[in-house]
Formats: C-alpha cells, sequence, structure tokens
C-alpha cells in the first residue's frame, strides 16, 4: 500500500504507518478471513497499488499504540501475550493442505482457559452490542489454540472506547459508565465444530477464486457492504425534512393517499437511494472493484456531464 502524506504531519507519525507488508501465498490471518472474498482477494491483487492518506489512519495508529504498549506491560505466571500462530489446515481437510491459518494473540490465560483481546473502538458499537465479528475473531484464535493442545473455552474483549465522555455516563445510565468495557463469551464444542466449518468453507472459497478475474470474484453481501436500504419519504414540497421514512413505496403511497385528503398537492414522494456504506467509506480496495465502478464511479461520471 502507498502511504501518502497529504496534510504534512510530522515524520514520526507518517513512519510509525508505513508499512511493508505483502501477503503471502496461500496464508491468510484471522482477521482477514472475517472480510469477504472478494475484499481479501482485491486487496491482495491491488495490494502495491492502493493509495491511502495518513489522515485516514490515524485511530489505526493509536489501536497499534495502545498494543505497543500492553505488549511491554509484564503479565501473570499463568498468561502469555502476542503468541503467534500458524496451522496447516490440512488438519481440517486435504484439499487445504499447504494453506495456512496465522494470527497473534493479544494475551493467553491458561488458568483461566481465556483468550483475550485488546480493542480500540467506537461507544457506539457498544451501545449497538454489535459482537458478533469479536465473537468470531475470538473463537478462531481458540480453535488455534486447541490444535496445540490448549484447552481455551472463554473469550474477553477488552474495549478502549476512544470517543466516550464522562458527562453523558454521568446522566443516561444506558450509556456504558466507564471508558473501558469488557465483552466477553463462553465457547462450546458446538462453536468449536461451527468455526472449524467456517474456516473451511472460507478458505476452500479462497483457493477458487484466488486466480479468477476481478469481475468472477463473488460480489460482497448487502450486510458486508454495509448496505443501507431504499428508504421512500413523504415529504411536503417545500420542505427538505421528510414528514417520514418509509420502508416500500406501498407504505409511502398509502401514507400521501391518506395525506392528499386534507393537503391535495402539497406533498410528495421522494426515492432516497440506499447506499453501500463500506464501499463508499472503509474498503480500501473499492476503486479496483467492479461493482464500485459499475454503481459508484459511473454515476459520478455521468453527473460531472
Amino acid at each position: 500500500m502507498a502511504l501518502t502524506n497529504k496534510m504534512n504531519l510530522p515524520t514520526p507519525i507518517y513512519n510509525a504507518l508505513s508499512s511493508d507488508y505483502h501477503p503471502k501465498e496461500h496464508q491468510y490471518s484471522v482477521t482477514t478471513i472475517l472480510n469477504s472474498t472478494r475484499q481479501v482477494i482485491l486487496k491482495r491483487r491491488y495490494n502495491d497499488e492502493i493509495v491511502q492518506d495518513c489522515s485516514e489512519l490515524i485511530w489505526a495508529l493509536f489501536g497499534t499504540s495502545f498494543h505497543a504498549i500492553l505488549e511491554n506491560a509484564t503479565e501473570s505466571e499463568s498468561q502469555f501475550k502476542e503468541e503467534y500462530l500458524k496451522q496447516d489446515l490440512e488438519v481440517i481437510c486435504d484439499e487445504l493442505k499447504g494453506y495456512f491459518l496465522s494470527g497473534k494473540a493479544d494475551l493467553i490465560d491458561v488458568a483461566t482457559k481465556t483468550i483475550i483481546d485488546y480493542k480500540t473502538t467506537s461507544t457506539f458499537k457498544i451501545l449497538k452490542r454489535d459482537f458478533e465479528d469479536y465473537r468470531l475473531q475470538l473463537l478462531i484464535y481458540a480453535w488455534l489454540f486447541k490444535q496445540l493442545g490448549f484447552e481455551i473455552n472463554k473469550g474477553e474483549i477488552v474495549a478502549l472506547l476512544r470517543d466516550w465522555q464522562k458527562s453523558k455516563a454521568k446522566f443516561d445510565k444506558d450509556y456504558p459508565q466507564f471508558q473501558v468495557q469488557k465483552i466477553q463469551f463462553k465457547f462450546t464444542e458446538k462453536d468449536f465444530e461451527f468455526i472449524e466449518n467456517f474456516i473451511q468453507e472460507r478458505f476452500i472459497e479462497l483457493k477458487k477464486y484466488e486466480n479468477a478475474s476481478d469481475e468472477e470474484l463473488p460480489i460482497c453481501t448487502d450486510e458486508e457492504r454495509w448496505r443501507e436500504p431504499t428508504k421512500y419519504a413523504v415529504k411536503k414540497k417545500t420542505n427538505i425534512k421528510a414528514s417520514k421514512l418509509h420502508d416500500t413505496l406501498e407504505e409511502a403511497e398509502k401514507h400521501l393517499e391518506n395525506l392528499e385528503k386534507d393537503y391535495a398537492g402539497q406533498y410528495e414522494i421522494e426515492v432516497r437511494e440506499g447506499t453501500d456504506k463500506r464501499c463508499l467509506e472503509y474498503c480500501s480496495c473499492a476503486e479496483f472493484c467492479p461493482y464500485y465502478k459499475e454503481h459508484y464511479m459511473k454515476v459520478e461520471e455521468n453527473e460531472k456531464e
């Protein structure tokens, strides 16, 4: 990835964010396989052409700093930290011989049989309680350690909330009361069966599409694109703000029909097209993706014309 410095930030910041990372053939990390097949392959394929600016990666620097400080701290006798793992997936099936799953766990506590990971995240994620990605990541780490003979049956996220506000915590009991949150999971044998199947399916799909053309790569799902659905706004013609947003055109038409009885001709239906938030704001390989080119780059070009 090429790193730019449009704001001319100090050299130490630029150097800290720079990376000479190059993907290893047939090896994928724990965090990588939690992304869509299309995104994983495009990021690897265009690794040297992807361009990002320092200013877009500042929160990543905070996360790296957080990990670095804890990496240098002393753990207890029953714990070990920053353990790098690499597993040949031939243990799952012969088809995946020579394919490797890798990862680095932040902290393992063998006494409590717990795998622990540190995160810097937003307060919104805690409020939304959207932790499935955390659970899957910890479960994959636990599966890796299980291959080494360790019994891990619990996972724990220690999350530092970067935008936490003490004033909100004081007056809103539903708001996180502390800037650090612990999110805990328990793992069963069924969980380990599920995650082994998940790993197998992900790697088989990655193997299938490694040499496919960009157009042949499977389209990311609505969930993977963080798709915000199309809404139908019933609004007064002279206003920008909607009186009400509807999920379907039929609902909006019924609403408009009722309004017409008292306000004939004053209201209208405005279609607010859904967007793919991840594609637009959080995917570093978007400009190389045929879906993005078709749905967003062409639209922009047509609007300019």
